[in-house]
Order: C-alpha cells, then sequence, then structure tokens
C-alpha cells in the first residue's frame, strides 16, 4: 500500500479548500492549512454516499452535510448528494419526515432554503421538478410553521387574558362586604351597593325613631300655659263686660294681679325647664350625630368599593372583548393550519410520485458509535 501512495489523487480539502497532502506514515489525507486529515476509504464515492447516509439516518446531521458536500464538490449535480444535503441542512432523517407537518416545524428553513435552490440550480434537468416540488413542499412547511406559532401565541395570549379575569375576579370579590349567613353558615358577598340601601334606610329609621322618642320630652309645658293664661284673660274680661264700671275695674286689677303673678311663676318654671333640657338636647344631638358619622364613614367605604367595582368590570369588559376578538382569529388560523397540513400531505404525495430513487429507511444498516470514521479528526 505504501508504495503505491505517490499515486493517490489528490484531494481538495472540504473545509477550507486547501490542497490536501498525503502522510505516508499514516496512511491518511491531510490538510497543511486547517490540520483535519482523512483516510484514503473517505474519498471513494461510494463508500462518501453510504457512510453520509448512515450518518443522517443515526442523527448526525452535521456529518452527514459536511460528507454530501464534499461529494457535491466533486459532483454538483448528484442527486442523491442534493437530497441528503437538504434533509441533513432540514436535521431530518429521511424523505417520510417530510409527510409529518408537526416535524416540519422544527425545520430551520433559512438554512434549508439555501441547500433546496442549491439543488434546483444544480440537479439534471430530469430531476428539477423533484427539487421544485421539494421547495414548494418546504415553503408550505415554512407557513405551516409560522401559522402554528401564530396558534401557540394566541392560546398564550387567550390563557393570560383567563388569567388575567381570574385575578380581577379575586380583585372583584374583596370590594364586596362578607357576610355569614346563619342558616347555612356558608359565607356570602353582598354587593356594596345594598349595603349601602340597608345603611341609609336603617339611619333614617334611627332619627326618625329618636325624633319620635324625644320630641314630646321637648315640648315647652310653659308655654301652653301662657296661652291657656291668655285664653282665660279674655274669658274673664267678657264675663266682667255685665257688671258695673267700679265692679268691672275691681275685677280687673285683680286679674292684672293674677295674671302678672302667673307669669312671673311660669318665666322661672320656663327658665328652669331649659336649663334642665340643655343637658337633654345635648344628648339627643349625641345621638344623632353620632351614628351620623359612621353612618358617613361607612358610606365613603361603600362607594370606594363601589368604585373599585366598576374599574373592575370595564378592564374585565375590555379583557372580554379581546378575548372574542382572539378567539375569531383563533379559530381562522387553526382553519389555515388544517388547510396547510393537507397541503403538505398532497405536496408530499406529489413528491412521492416524482421521486426517482425512493429513500427506504434501514436502520440495521446503521453501525453504532460514529458514523464517519473515516472523517476529520
Amino acid at each position: 500500500m505504501s508504495e503505491n501512495l505517490p499515486n493517490l489523487k489528490k484531494h481538495t480539502c472540504p473545509t477550507c479548500g486547501g490542497q490536501l497532502i498525503v502522510n505516508e506514515k499514516r496512511q491518511m489525507y491531510e490538510c497543511p492549512f486547517c490540520g483535519v486529515s482523512f483516510d484514503y476509504e473517505y474519498f471513494r464515492e461510494d463508500d462518501v454516499l453510504s457512510r453520509a447516509a448512515r450518518a443522517l439516518e443515526a442523527g448526525e446531521y452535521q456529518s452527514a452535510g459536511e460528507a454530501y458536500d464534499f461529494m457535491l464538490t466533486k459532483e454538483p449535480s448528484n442527486f442523491t448528494a442534493l437530497r441528503g444535503k437538504i434533509l441533513a441542512s432540514a436535521v431530518i432523517k429521511n424523505t417520510e419526515e417530510l409527510r409529518q407537518p408537526d416535524r416540519l416545524v422544527r425545520i430551520p428553513y433559512v438554512k434549508t432554503s439555501e441547500s433546496v435552490d442549491r439543488a434546483v440550480a444544480d440537479c439534471l434537468p430530469e430531476h428539477k421538478e423533484y427539487f421544485s416540488k421539494m421547495k414548494e413542499l418546504f415553503e408550505t412547511g415554512k407557513k405551516y410553521k409560522e401559522a402554528s406559532a401564530e396558534v401557540k401565541r394566541m392560546r398564550e395570549t387567550q390563557k393570560q387574558n383567563i388569567n388575567s379575569e381570574y385575578a380581577l375576579e379575586r380583585r372583584k370579590s374583596e370590594y364586596y362586604v362578607e357576610t355569614n349567613n346563619k342558616y347555612t353558615n356558608e359565607t356570602e358577598y353582598v354587593h356594596p351597593k345594598n349595603v349601602l340601601i340597608i345603611l341609609t334606610v336603617l339611619y333614617v329609621l334611627w332619627v326618625v325613631l329618636w325624633v319620635a322618642i324625644c320630641g314630646p320630652f321637648r315640648k315647652n309645658p310653659y308655654s301652653e300655659a301662657a296661652g291657656q293664661a291668655k285664653s282665660s284673660s279674655v274669658q274673664t274680661t267678657i264675663a266682667t263686660e255685665t257688671l258695673s264700671s267700679k265692679e268691672q275695674e275691681k275685677k280687673a286689677q285683680q286679674e292684672s294681679r293674677s295674671l302678672a303673678l302667673q307669669e312671673r311663676v311660669r318665666t322661672t318654671n320656663e327658665k328652669q325647664w331649659k336649663q334642665k333640657q340643655e343637658g337633654k338636647t345635648d344628648l339627643m344631638w349625641m345621638m344623632i350625630l353620632i351614628p351620623g358619622a359612621i353612618f358617613v364613614i361607612a358610606c365613603a367605604d361603600m362607594l370606594f368599593k363601589m368604585s373599585g367595582i366598576k374599574e373592575v368590570d370595564e378592564r374585565m369588559g375590555k379583557i372580554h372583548t379581546k378575548n372574542e376578538v382572539s378567539a375569531e382569529e383563533l379559530s381562522k388560523c387553526v382553519k389555515t393550519c388544517s388547510a396547510l397540513r393537507a397541503e403538505i400531505n398532497a405536496r408530499f404525495e406529489e413528491l412521492r410520485v416524482l421521486d426517482p430513487m425512493p429513500m427506504v429507511p434501514d436502520a440495521h444498516n446503521a453501525r453504532p458509535g460514529s458514523f464517519l470514521r473515516g472523517r476529520w479528526k
């Protein structure tokens, strides 16, 4: 073998493009520029394609792509190498995976598109229709990937909106007044508007009741006595009109003295009654104003709670509207995905009909370990 080394064919390094040299001692090709090395069998076309196929089947996509690239430097229009390079770029093992829409969403389309365009440009005329159809399939797969991503985004947004609605519902419940039903022993939530109405009714009833209780006691009895005294004075005057003038004068003097005495007594009693009523009046106002202050504070709290509920309802209304719009858009996007899945299946069937060299996955031929033993070390 060593004596035939000088006659070995010269090759170009697929990594840097430099001219490989022969290492007679190691019996390998070596690149003096980037340091990679290859064994002799690596440059046999059949062996390169078989090694690349095994690497592809084993999921060693980078190694398979490099091997197909090397083959394409020698034969740019090689169908197997062109298709293998596309599959390696798409990170799929065989063409059967192209019929799986969920598999197509994981393809790196930028890199794959470059390999597909290269295949369409460099392939033989009889293979152009096949690679053109494969390009259409990948373009449909790209659309499906974008539509699937949009569906996922919409569902995530919808989920976030639902979580926001739950959070707002919990926040709304905090504005309700929590009560305990003594019959069922269950917690109930009362709207602050209802509580405000109940508080208003109770306070009005309290004021009316207290005024009704205290009203009769605040009426000055001595003022009524004064009225009665005046009335009796008029009656006496009328009665004295039938008497003589002297008798009338005498009677009038007596009545005047009596009325003056009664008025002094009434005035004294009225002052004493007012002094006694001052404390009672203060008590009455305290019994009205203190509950009134509590009522005002409670009303302010209920109004604040009602304002919070209104704000939460407005936000929930906006979120609900967004959810309705997003549900319609999601439904349209899901229909688009279904149509694209059907289109992918149809294009795959067309591609399979045009396939001049059907790929039959054969995992039994795969070797364990690294499938490119002869690639650069």
